[in-house]
């Protein structure tokens, strides 16, 4: 091959797709990336001519060019994206990598329309290793040629443009965790065993969940992306007594923010201590508010309808979020626990944005039951 080596994708006896192009007369300087009918299209950082593109072998350098870093509020992941940016989103070729802390989570080499996936790509998943490796219409792939990674896929979308993504679901409406997770789009429902805060999966039809630190971690999902006035969210919680006292429970998604980072409505309970907690917490501003006993023990409330565990050392609990109009209703096994109104000051929580559960302080257990009906 005239002195280069090449290695990517090959259509109709042509470089075409992802691939990398080593030396050679013909191209005077490596190149790693997008090919279209035997030329390069895409970013480069060339040494001699800065910072630019090909598009179709010839280089064009320009000011469309920019570094840019988000932090997704739900999962704590920074993405780092670096391309072309055009009114005031990403347009174009970019490159775009995903960090948790100093680990390396995910990488997207590809093209995009209005921060959407959208053209030729090249997505790597690390922890375990995947490749996905085709092209994006509006952000769905339409071809595929290795194993396919929705969650990664989900994530950059999701982070690059601060909102969770909803599904087209006509109802917003579950009953079991196959529902839920079929029919919506969900933010680190699940997450690997080597995860620093907590290990998630679904078997089954059962969530099992593993907390590894004080950390609140949450798994959130938009639903049909529609505002709702009035809902019931139900879950049920198995509890493993493992020597420590963790928390979990409910979480309402709110647009407190108009537009920012989405706030946490949080129905907490510990079975250990049998104790509960109805608050906020809003990321913009890392400020919680609790509205149960806000002045005493951190808004935790005693309730001896919260189980403790039992002989076999577990406790089993279930738990109900009503909102009727101004009225917030709490249960625990069916006995109310607490009712919040909302006041013109906490008026923002009629501002529904979607529903995800959550838990930290190293506890372990399943959830078999969830459900869930607006309107």
């Amino acid at each position: 091959l005239n002195g280069f080596t090449y290695a990517g994708d090959w259509v109709n006896n042509q470089f075409h797709g992802y691939g990398k192009l080593d030396g050679g007369e013909k191209w005077k300087d490596n190149f790693t990336g997008f090919f279209k009918i035997g030329k390069k299209n895409g970013f480069k950082e060339h040494i001699d001519k800065g910072v630019g593109h090909f598009e179709d072998d010839v280089w064009h350098s320009d000011n469309r060019y920019t570094k840019k870093e988000f932090i997704d509020p739900i999962s704590g992941y920074t993405l780092k994206y670096n391309g072309m940016w055009e009114n005031g989103k990403a347009n174009g070729y970019g490159n775009a990598e995903i960090y948790d802390g100093s680990r390396y989570m995910a990488l997207y080499r590809g093209y995009w329309k209005d921060n959407t996936m959208h053209g030729l790509a090249y997505l790597k998943r690390f922890h375990p290793d995947r490749e996905y490796n085709g092209e994006f219409h509006k952000g769905k792939f339409i071809q595929k040629r290795d194993a396919t990674d929705s969650d990664s896929i989900l994530l950059f979308r999701q982070i690059i443009t601060g909102q969770r993504v909803p599904k087209p679901a006509s109802s917003p409406n579950f009953d079991n965790w196959k529902s839920a997770s079929e029919n919506f789009e969900w933010l680190a429902l699940e997450s690997p065993y080597d995860d620093d805060n907590i290990h998630r999966y679904l078997k089954d039809g059962v969530l099992v969940f593993n907390s590894f630190s004080n950390n609140y971690t949450w798994g959130i999902t938009p639903l049909t992306g529609k505002q709702l006035s009035d809902y019931t969210y139900e879950a049920e919680y198995v509890v493993r007594n493992t020597g420590t006292n963790g928390d979990c429970g409910l979480v309402i998604d709110i647009n407190e923010n108009n537009g920012g980072s989405t706030s946490k409505l949080l129905f907490l309970i510990n079975p250990g201590t049998q104790t509960f907690f109805l608050g906020t917490y809003n990321p913009d501003n890392y400020k919680w508010t609790s509205f149960t006993s806000p002045n005493a023990n951190g808004g935790w409330v005693n309730a001896a309808a919260i189980k403790t565990f039992s002989e076999n050392r577990e406790a089993k609990n279930k738990l109900s979020l009503k909102k009727t109009g101004n009225d917030i209703a709490l249960y625990a096994n069916d006995k109310l626990l607490y009712t919040h109104k909302i006041t013109d000051a906490t008026s923002y929580l009629h501002r529904f944005a979607g529903v995800g559960i959550t838990q930290a302080k190293k506890v372990w257990g399943y959830m078999p039951a969830i459900r869930f009906s607006g309107q």
